[in-house]
């Protein structure tokens, strides 16, 4: 449930398109443009049920950083390394709401 006064964007697959919108209980008002732009609504709705949530936003890169959490580096047995790592993620990583997560052959852990 939203919170009052809170904007609850998205982005959405809906008819072959990928557009943004805003999210009001079970309907989305859609979006023209980009969210870091100056979008405006453009008068379409969509029901939610409707639609594929994905990933919130399309980065062009992902750059983290590894031991945000101590418990986390603790609980596999590592040991606490002097500075943080930093590793990349693929653009293309990112899912949206009740997509699957999908290990990498060549992975060998996954968290």
């Amino acid at each position: 449930m939203a919170q009052d006064g809170v904007t609850r964007y998205v982005r959405y697959a809906h008819q072959g398109r990928r557009p943004y919108g805003i999210l009001e209980q079970d309907t989305i008002k859609e979006l023209d443009g980009d969210l870091f732009g100056s979008p405006a609504e453009t008068g379409a709705t969509v029901a939610l049920s409707d639609v594929r949530l994905l990933a919130p936003v399309e980065p062009s890169k992902v750059i983290a950083i590894g031991l945000n959490y101590r418990t986390h580096v603790e609980e596999g047995g590592r040991d606490i390394p002097e500075h943080p790592m930093i590793f990349v993620r693929w653009n293309d990583s990112q899912v949206g709401h009740d997509q699957p997560l999908v290990r990498p052959k060549a992975s060998h852990i996954f968290d």
